[in-house]
């Protein structure tokens, strides 16, 4: 989890704190690819 927390972050801060250009529906994508592994761990959990 924490590996794909700090690729998330590393993302964010190359591709916006810096300035470089973005399109929305990218950063929207892989903040959802995060959020649906998160969700599919916690569900295996509750198995």
């Amino acid at each position: 989890m924490s590996d794909n927390l700090s690729l998330f972050i590393d993302y964010i801060n190359d591709n916006i704190i810096y300035g470089s250009e973005i399109k929305r529906e990218k950063l929207e994508n892989l903040f959802n690819q995060f959020a649906i592994k998160m969700l599919k761990r916690t569900l295996s959990m509750m198995n």
